[in-house]
């Protein structure tokens, strides 16, 4: 028992300068979180799908993909990019170290991770439109069945 009361102390000392650097960063994810949640932002985001998304459709990785999705690519980088500076201004902070502390808090489930990581990677991107374009799908699809079910019940 004496044995596993020390290892606890042991992780407790360590783990305390790493909490303090971390609530750091986790307030600038917090931050970040809400103005991805921000209506002006999803907006562009969700605008930009709706327009976009579309044009996307799952390739085989060993086949070529067109030049026009690396296009699209670009233009979703540099829009969040411009959207991103004001907030990078606001907080004193830059886009390599917002990178660097929303890569350390990958695998934590925050929507910004998302967004900003299919502005960085090019396959993530692809994910990001070709789950809107299933989710637009699947709306339609709910859309459909909810006035069908409307129907038959005679309404």
């Amino acid at each position: 028992g004496r044995k596993d009361h020390m290892a606890a102390d042991s992780l407790t000392t360590h783990s305390v300068p790493l909490r303090a650097e971390g609530a750091e960063s986790d307030d600038l994810l917090s931050k970040l979180e809400d103005f991805f949640c921000d209506p002006a932002l999803t907006g562009a985001i969700s605008d930009f799908a709706a327009q976009h998304a579309a044009e996307i459709v799952p390739i085989e990785e060993s086949a070529e993909h067109p030049l026009r999705y690396h296009e699209l690519y670009m233009q979703y980088t540099s829009m969040l990019e411009q959207k991103l500076e004001a907030f990078l201004v606001e907080n004193a902070s830059s886009v390599p170290e917002l990178l660097a502390r929303v890569a350390a808090a990958s695998g934590q489930s925050h929507t910004c991770v998302d967004y900003l990581l299919a502005s960085t990677e090019y396959s993530a991107f692809l994910n990001l439109m070709l789950d809107f374009s299933s989710l637009s799908q699947w709306d339609a699809s709910v859309d459909e069945r909810d006035a069908t079910v409307g129907l038959e019940n005679g309404q």
